[in-house]
């Protein structure tokens, strides 16, 4: 480490084979690094058990593309993410020799899916700064007693909050007493520009085309999107490129093709040139508004959802898809206007704002 930097220690979930897990620890890893006189080193623990994972598939062709895919993130992890130490097991006060220590984004406070408290920071020493940023607890309704027990029990002693969701800063508010910022997911800190050396060439199809990234586990969900890119696609003489879980090659009219097996910088590449986007993925909102392409989200939970509670604050309500709307009621050519694109900015600089101050005060 060069002299006179501050080393911060990065604690959130990265290993997963998840494009959007993988890319908010990226952006949030870059986003403090440009602020200067930081290096950040993103701790190698994670709540799921070091993976083996298997490949279930049962044709050579379909073997060989997921075993790519995971080579892929593997190596995103190495070489991008720089995670090259052994996993750590459990977290202790040997482990923080940081001058702070940050927890988020992500939806690292959802005790219900994690059941490990560490990402509270309750290991971490006194004499080392403690920040949330961004941290999640995934949607409202799914907050138990445990959660207000924790908040109770670790934000007591954290120098600077930040959570994802109004909701949540309000809770910890009312249950703790300390104030919570609100901020954006940090895929939303970073530009295009930034997102550009990851892009990787892809099997692009050679007209215009729909984007469909659906991670949604809901059958009826899936069958409703797949209902209403069809009838657009149709239409508009479109093709469809779709990554929909656990369906690899689920089928639309035609002209279509998967990217179940796309790398980061494939999917990004994907992303960057598609004329629409459908996404049932909070962070395939984000990057759609990063890329600033026209697109619906799935928000089953309306504007209490993790994309409705951002879109809500960006003004792009009218971006949310509920199971009872029928898509003729959008205008799905829309662009951003300049008032959407213009709180869009002004979060990101409070988001950024709130970071620096975080790490140069005290």
């Amino acid at each position: 480490m060069k002299s006179g930097m501050k080393k911060i220690g990065l604690l959130t979930y990265y290993a997963t084979h998840n494009y959007g897990t993988a890319l908010q620890c990226f952006a949030l890893k870059q986003a403090i690094e440009a602020m200067g006189d930081h290096e950040v080193e993103v701790i190698p623990y994670m709540y799921l058990p070091i993976d083996k994972t298997v490949n279930g598939f049962s044709g050579e062709k379909l073997r060989a593309a997921y075993d790519r895919r995971i080579e892929a993130f593997y190596a995103f992890q190495q070489e991008i993410l720089g995670c090259r130490k052994k996993r750590i097991e459990k977290l202790t006060a040997e482990e923080a020799d940081y001058d702070a220590c940050i927890v988020g984004s992500d939806t690292v406070w959802d005790i219900n899916q994690n059941n490990d408290e560490s990402y509270f920071l309750g290991w971490v020493p006194k004499g080392t700064k403690k920040i949330s940023y961004a941290a999640s607890t995934a949607e409202r309704a799914l907050m138990t007693e445990r959660h207000l027990e924790c908040f109770r029990k670790y934000l007591k002693d954290f120098d600077a909050i930040s959570v994802r969701e109004g909701y949540l800063a309000e809770t910890i508010e009312k249950v703790t007493g300390r104030h919570a910022e609100t901020v954006l997911d940090p895929t939303l800190l970073l530009s295009r520009e930034d997102y550009e050396p990851l892009e990787e060439p892809a099997d692009l199809p050679k007209s215009p085309y729909i984007l469909v990234y659906w991670v949604n586990y809901d059958n009826a969900a899936t069958h409703y999107v797949h209902q209403m890119v069809n009838r657009l696609a149709i239409e508009r003489n479109m093709e469809v490129v779709h990554f929909i879980y656990n369906a690899p090659y689920y089928l639309f009219s035609g002209k279509d093709k998967t990217m179940a097996f796309a790398t980061i910088g494939e999917f990004l590449t994907y992303l960057r040139n598609a004329s629409m986007v459908f996404t049932s993925s909070f962070h395939g909102t984000t990057l759609s508004l990063v890329y600033r392409k026209p697109f619906y989200t799935f928000c089953p939970g309306g504007a209490e959802s993790r994309s409705g509670s951002l879109l809500g604050r960006i003004g792009l309500e009218d971006r949310m898809l509920c199971p009872d709307l029928d898509l003729g009621s959008k205008k799905t050519g829309d662009r951003y206007d300049n008032a959407c694109v213009e709180a869009l900015e002004r979060e990101i600089e409070r988001s950024k704002a709130f970071l620096r101050n975080a790490l140069e005060e005290g």
